[in-house]
């Protein structure tokens, strides 16, 4: 392969180019999972069970698709790249197909189901085009072990704004548009449209260079037994299988949580439209705020220590709220400050771990298949996110959730979804994390032995059990 391989810093333009990339994950995904079951619910008129059900279907999808664009990209022999070509073809319908998930139809119930069912699977399958060959670029842009946390730093801070730009600018437009919400809801997804087009095109143009590309690569037959020795192998390596296994418990309790939180501010904090609107602005600067503390944590200390230490204490934080409760808008900036850290370091330190089981995984078979291990990844989270849709959808229903008779057993059930079930998922999902072994002299370690592999020396994989 034609050595484009960084192992140093970054120019700034190309981490901050690539970072506003995230705006075709934040955006489309803080859409989805924060207002779409309560979009189908309050506003389309669905069942809280129907809503579950199109949630599960639509992310299921996703899961089904990712780790076949991975492995796409991994094989992929266009002289282009491996990875932009496939972000470049998606871009446009992407933001189509955003704007249309909030298409305000009058359609009934079937049709809605069918509708918003089909809208969904649109989405979350242009989630899987854009995310997997995103994610894999970002693995192949440096090897270098602190620099890798600033490349997620710089999605951190392009990725919390595009996070604003979904909740509270789409809230605002409900609320701005008054007696007519499910156009603001439209509008709202328009806007978010646009940013996902232009920012997504800045990180295609930015990263153009610094991706691998081999002229000489061999054309590799794509078919299901490929696909599957491939990914069969990649579960093999010891410290990548353990974090897939924390990814996936972590993620199924904090999508209960994002999907469920609309309904904690509207029902258990009593905000309204307005307000909530202005609670997701303060929720951002304390994201911003949490992101460069928790990546100095790590750059200083180690990765996996700073995802221990945040994720512990944002877990003993749930747990206090749901005993002293979270009551009007300081209370829910207090909880959203708590659980700042939290998704800072999951979606930002925790990459970086994936980004160096990639080098592990190299050394074991000899290939780079960034796309198919990130893909993986998303395959775990996408398939605890579709659960968590789907469990949240029968947590309603077992609370009683009926928006036109709110009971305070009903608010009660709704602050226990928000805080003892993530609360939980997240401390199984640290028990998990215990397994997993890289540290980084043995990160240096994995390299030096890339590098003797490079240079025709023998290696002793032996010496690496406790990783591979």
């Amino acid at each position: 392969m034609e050595n484009n391989v960084h192992t140093g810093k970054l120019p700034f333009k190309v981490k901050l180019g690539f970072g506003v990339g995230t705006v075709g994950d934040s955006i489309p995904y803080t859409l989805f999972f924060s207002y779409f079951v309560y979009f189908l619910t309050d506003f389309v008129g669905l069942s809280a069970a129907l809503a579950g059900v199109i949630s599960f279907v639509a992310v299921l999808s996703q899961a089904v698709i990712s780790p076949v664009i991975g492995f796409a990209s991994d094989n992929s022999t266009n002289p282009n790249g491996r990875r932009r070509p496939f972000m470049k073809a998606v871009i446009l319908p992407y933001a189509i197909v955003t704007v249309l998930l909030f298409l305000p139809l009058n359609i009934g119930g079937t049709g809605a189901f069918v509708y918003y069912l089909l809208m969904a699977i649109l989405l979350q399958v242009g989630y899987s085009f854009w995310c997997a060959p995103w994610d894999a670029l970002g693995a192949e842009l440096t090897q270098d072990y602190t620099e890798r946390n600033n490349v997620r730093l710089f999605i951190g801070i392009a990725g919390y704004p595009a996070c604003l730009i979904a909740s509270s600018g789409t809230i605002g437009m409900v609320g701005l548009f008054g007696d007519n919400p499910r156009m603001g809801w439209f509008v709202g997804a328009l806007i978010c449209a646009v940013f996902v087009l232009l920012g997504g095109t800045a990180a295609i143009k930015s990263t153009k260079g610094y991706e691998n590309v081999d002229p000489e690569a061999e054309k590799v037959k794509i078919s299901v037994s490929a696909l599957f020795m491939q990914y069969a192998g990649i579960l093999k390596i010891k410290c990548y299988r353990w974090l897939t296994v924390m990814q996936f418990i972590f993620v199924l309790g904090y999508i209960i949580l994002t999907s469920a939180a609309i309904y904690m501010l509207s029902y258990v904090a009593g905000l309204n439209e307005g307000q909530q609107s202005i609670f997701y602005v303060a929720n951002t600067l304390l994201c911003l705020v949490s992101l460069p503390i928790a990546t100095g944590f790590a750059n200083k200390f180690d990765k996996k220590l700073c995802v221990y230490v945040f994720l512990a204490a944002s877990a003993v934080a749930l747990v206090i709220f749901f005993f002293v409760g979270v009551n009007g808008f300081m209370s829910a900036l207090v909880f959203s400050f708590c659980l700042s850290f939290a998704t800072t370091v999951f979606y930002g330190i925790l990459y970086s771990l994936i980004y160096d089981c990639c080098q592990v995984h190299e050394l074991a078979t000899g290939k780079q298949s960034e796309g198919s291990m990130l893909a993986l990844s998303r395959f775990a989270q996408t398939l605890a996110s579709a659960l968590g849709g789907l469990a949240l959808g029968l947590l309603l229903t077992a609370i009683g959730y009926d928006p036109a008779n709110v009971t305070e057993s009903m608010v009660r059930g709704i602050l226990f979804i928000c805080t003892i079930v993530p609360a939980a998922t997240t401390l199984i999902s640290l028990a998990a994390l215990l397994k997993y072994k890289m540290t980084p002299s043995r990160f240096q370690d994995v390299l030096d032995a890339l590098e003797a592999k490079k240079n025709g020396q023998e290696v002793d994989l032996n010496d690496f059990r406790d990783i591979i």
